[in-house]
């Protein structure tokens, strides 16, 4: 599993939305390439990590609030 680097921007810096962007197009490029070398299909792949990202939101929008994190 590709590693996930820290973000360099502060929760207040209007680059970090481009700087967590580009991050996890980087990790998801890297999951895509090694789920299809393993023998997956793009698509499916893509449907399923569209279904987990949609579930996980689901699950943000109702559980109960957290603490906000200031990292």
């Amino acid at each position: 599993m590709p590693n996930v680097h820290s973000p360099r921007h502060s929760v207040f810096d209007k680059a970090r939305v481009k700087e967590c962007e580009a991050e996890f197009r980087r990790v998801l490029e890297l999951v895509f390439s090694r789920a299809v070398a393993a023998g997956w299909r793009e698509k499916e792949v893509a449907l399923q990590i569209a279904d987990l990202a949609d579930e996980y939101v689901m699950h943000l929008a109702t559980a109960p609030q957290q603490p906000a994190n200031d990292n």
